[in-house]
């Protein structure tokens, strides 16, 4: 190139260098042509340390690209075409094999643990640890724990639950209803239920303010010959009292009055007598036909010391109590009974007729004692007639005309006090009369009567003495 011409001719100048540079190509001249470049192959260098075993291809150097990896997560792995591969250290997440650690981290090249991994399922009943393979392991135990029940107790661990035994909510009160709240535990709720408090001197008991309580019973007996109490445990005592004054004018004989009282009357004066030998003169309950008969007790004077005693006494008094007056025919005479005397007349004072008849009935009709001895006892009769009069007093008791008579007894069989006829005027007083009679039959009846017949103003007074039924 660059020819000169030198002395009419053509010098040749420099040769011409036809190296492009490329190893990968075979460079020559064609003095026809000049520079010509053939690609060759072969080994070759294409100059960057990021490639490898570098062969010609196509007239170009080329090799396989290094691969840089250190197979270190914590670096940064680039190839620099002058010095190679190249590893920078970085930040990045990454895992340093461990499960039991989070958030693991690059440091220095390295892979850093992070923070140690939590393995509490926040279960008390489970014990829990990390296994670096496995990682979070919940294991059951047996601790004692809580459940949060005020209605457990003794809670404990098992199968990985917190259980313990129900509470019993008991007070042993049956005045309060018990049930067990998960907060409170035990809540005792009064109630108004029938219950016992335990005493047998109570009844129809029920609970109010969570006490049980009951109406306290009666163990009066009617007995008034016991002494009446309650003990809690068996119920109502009677203890039988002796001596004690019982129904007016009983005596209390082992817990029961003696007959004769008002709580125990007898069925007649005789019959209170052989019950009560020391028993004494005066006022007794009778009660003829019992408990069972429907006549009702009432009281009669009972002689208990003279004559054998159990007498039924009855004077003025004792008649008016006991027997009611009768006249039988209105028009003829008056009839007066009162507790001081008897007395009747016809024809005079007021009486009309010239006969009267009066009687004294029984007032207890079906409950009269039965007696068989009549005793009549200092009764005193007197004459009540006009001026000129006499009661003409006879001894036989039914319907003798022209006769006066006063009897006692049962109807069929009247007792004339006297046995000696005799006539008393106005005023007059017969004889005292005592007289003991045993009657044929057994009787349940008695009466009073006065009768007089006559043309004569007359009558009889009644006001001394008495007559006793045995």
């Amino acid at each position: 190139m660059s020819d000169l011409c030198s002395s009419g001719k053509c010098t040749p100048g420099k040769v011409q260098s036809c190296d492009d540079g490329n190893p990968c190509t075979a460079d020559a001249c064609n003095p026809g042509s000049g520079c010509a470049s053939t690609p060759t192959t072969g080994a070759c260098n294409d100059g960057s340390a990021c490639t490898s075993q570098d062969t010609c291809s196509k007239g170009s150097c080329g090799g396989t690209n290094v691969v840089c990896n250190d197979n270190n997560p914590c670096t940064t792995d680039a190839c620099n075409p002058s010095t190679g591969c190249a590893f920078a250290n970085n930040t990045a997440l990454c895992d340093d094999g461990d499960v039991c650690s989070v958030g693991d981290a690059c440091l220095g090249g390295a892979c850093t643990p992070g923070k140690a991994q939590s393995c509490d399922d926040g279960n008390p009943c489970t014990t829990d640890s990390c296994d670096k393979t496995l990682g979070c392991l919940q294991l059951a135990n047996s601790l004692s724990c809580n459940d949060g029940s005020a209605c457990t107790s003794g809670d404990k661990c098992s199968g990985g639950k917190c259980g313990g035994s129900a509470v019993v909510c008991n007070d042993n009160n049956a005045c309060t209803d018990d049930v067990c709240d998960l907060i409170k535990g035990c809540v005792s709720t009064n109630n108004a239920a029938a219950c016992s408090d335990g005493s047998a001197c109570t009844s129809g008991d029920v609970c109010k303010s969570g006490i049980c309580g009951g109406t306290t019973i009666g163990c009066d007996d009617g007995n008034p010959c016991t002494t009446d109490a309650c003990n809690p445990s068996s119920g109502c005592t009677h203890a039988a009292q002796n001596g004690t004054t019982c129904g007016g004018n009983g005596t209390c004989l082992s817990g029961t009055c003696s007959p004769g009282s008002s709580v125990n009357p007898g069925a007649s004066c005789k019959a209170i007598k052989a019950a009560l030998p020391t028993a004494a003169t005066g006022s007794y309950w009778i009660d003829p036909d019992g408990t069972a008969g429907t006549g009702a007790a009432y009281q009669v004077n009972c002689e208990m010391v003279s004559w054998g005693g159990g007498w039924m006494k009855i004077d003025n008094a004792g008649a008016n109590a006991l027997l009611y007056m009768t006249q039988p025919n209105l028009n003829q005479g008056k009839c007066q009974m009162t507790a001081l005397e008897w007395r009747s007349w016809d024809q005079f004072d007021g009486a009309p007729g010239t006969e009267h008849l009066c009687i004294g009935l029984q007032k207890v009709t079906t409950n009269w004692p039965t007696y068989q001895e009549i005793r009549i006892e200092q009764v005193v009769l007197t004459g009540y007639c006009s001026t000129g009069g006499s009661f003409d007093l006879g001894t036989n008791c039914y319907n003798v005309n022209n006769q006066g008579d006063f009897c006692y007894g049962p109807a069929t069989q009247l007792i004339a006090p006297n046995t000696v006829a005799m006539s008393l005027t106005n005023g007059t007083k017969s004889p005292v009369f005592t007289r003991q009679v045993t009657l044929a039959t057994p009787a349940r009846d008695f009466q009073v009567r006065s009768r007089e017949r006559g043309a004569q103003a007359e009558g009889v007074i009644w006001n001394t003495g008495a007559v006793y039924l045995r």
